[in-house]
């Protein structure tokens, strides 16, 4: 009776999850802008909870409840900082990448230069793939506890469920599925919060938050301005100038509703959270001990001795690890294509996308051994490049022009190495939140200095 419980949440995911399917199927996607780009016609909601959905990984479920344990609400200030930086995204960048948009975002910021596009595309791809390889890899730890399977069998698991639809369907079917993964993510969010609330009360829950961290040095990422600030930095990066999330904004109907869309994914990100900070904060009352601190929550939900319950969060950690994995496919997958100019389908390129995730994803698990904590594995995988992007982005908009191959490599290499030096040559290492704007001002200053170079 326990398994049948247990499995029950994850039938009903999945028939819920599939039962769109013969209607995508029969939207054909006979081009690179159906496929892609969803022919340009996605509304606001859709746009909205796809974007909420993709950015929320099961690094999300694995970090934000250990972070809630060790600083509470402390890191809610980089939320407030993303709802500030998706705005200046959707009022100073976006309406520059909307109009003339083609198959990926790199074409337009390059324009008709070849080499340009191939360097930067080629670069984000490493990036990409190293980065959605640590969260697929998180997926496949998460559910290896849940289900005592190997991880790489888990791994395997996912692989095969989410090429089933996305290389199918392309950008309509991972947005239909991301909205159902959306719900799932916030309803879990607060009945777990609910879950947790039931032995407290509300004066005992203010009473033992703490939402400021007022410690002012160069190494506390948590110090509430270094948050603010980075928060505003990084959606310029994982917003503007990143094809997968800034794909499903783009395919919009039109620029207003994509602005709106952009702006509202900031709010629903803030909400995701502050409700899983909640968590923290709440298991942490609960005086339990032996929590594994890599992942608190899924270490709990493995205490706890109701199948239904323990169902319902693996729901949960599938959802986190399709969302995100369905969408970088597909972005990943215009990429490789916009690169080769090839006749080759859609899905062609998206399959070798998603072989590229699984092998990073495998790769992890002989790092992970190495790796103090999944916060430092995390934000570490995608700073190297981020701040590059965020330079070029901004050298595109503010001078009005594509970039050219030596702007490009330029600002790379400026963010890379500003990065590399706050990890490890500034001691102890400069917080994430500073490394971003150091490694994004540099880029962009270097980027110009060889921009005038060329005029």
């Amino acid at each position: 009776m326990g398994q049948v419980l247990f499995f029950t949440p994850l039938v009903v995911y999945f028939l819920i999850l599939f039962s769109g399917f013969f209607f995508i199927k029969k939207t054909k996607q006979t081009t690179d802008k159906s496929y892609f780009l969803a022919n340009r016609n996605i509304g606001l909601v859709p746009s909205v909870l796809s974007v909420v959905a993709t950015e929320t990984s099961v690094a999300t479920i694995l970090i934000f409840p250990a972070v809630g344990m060790s600083s509470s609400y402390q890191l809610a200030w980089l939320g407030m900082g993303y709802i500030i930086g998706r705005w200046l995204v959707a009022y100073f960048y976006l309406q520059k990448l909307y109009e003339p948009h083609k198959l990926s975002i790199y074409q337009t910021i390059c324009g008709n230069n070849a080499n340009a596009k191939k360097v930067l595309s080629a670069a984000y791809l490493l990036a990409k793939f190293i980065s959605s390889g640590v969260r697929f890899f998180m997926a496949g730890y998460a559910l290896n506890q849940l289900l005592n399977i190997p991880i790489g069998t888990c791994l395997i698991m996912i692989t095969f469920i989410v090429g089933l639809y996305s290389l199918l369907g392309g950008l309509q079917a991972v947005i239909f599925t991301d909205q159902i993964q959306a719900y799932i993510i916030l309803l879990m969010g607060f009945f777990l919060c609910i879950h947790f609330t039931q032995h407290y009360t509300v004066e005992d829950w203010f009473a033992q938050s703490s939402w400021i961290n007022t410690q002012a040095n160069h190494h506390n990422a948590l110090y509430f301005i270094s948050l603010l600030i980075g928060g505003i930095f990084i959606p310029i990066g994982s917003h503007g100038a990143d094809q997968d999330l800034n794909q499903r904004v783009l395919a919009v109907k039109s620029l207003p509703e994509a602005q709106k869309a952009m702006v509202l994914s900031g709010v629903g990100a803030t909400l995701v959270i502050v409700l899983y900070l909640t968590v923290g904060i709440l298991l942490k009352q609960s005086n339990l001990h032996g929590l594994d601190a890599k992942s608190p929550l899924v270490s709990y939900m493995m205490t706890i001795n109701n199948p239904l319950f323990l169902g319902s969060f693996t729901v949960l950690v599938f959802a986190a690890a399709m969302s995100t994995l369905d969408s970088a496919i597909n972005s990943t997958g215009a990429i490789w294509k916009s690169i080769f100019s090839s006749e080759r389908s859609g899905q062609y390129w998206s399959f070798l996308s998603l072989l590229c995730l699984l092998g990073f994803a495998l790769l992890f698990i002989q790092i992970n051994q190495h790796a103090k904590d999944f916060l430092s594995l995390a934000m570490g995988s995608m700073n190297y490049i981020n701040g590059g992007l965020i330079g070029i982005l901004s050298l595109f908009v503010f001078l009005k022009r594509p970039v050219n191959t030596s702007m490009i490599i330029s600002a790379l290499l400026g963010g890379f190495f500003s990065t590399v030096f706050a990890n490890f040559y500034i001691k102890p290492a400069l917080a994430w939140s500073w490394t971003i704007v150091l490694s994004s001002t540099l880029a962009f200053a270097l980027g110009l200095l060889f921009a005038k170079n060329r005029s």
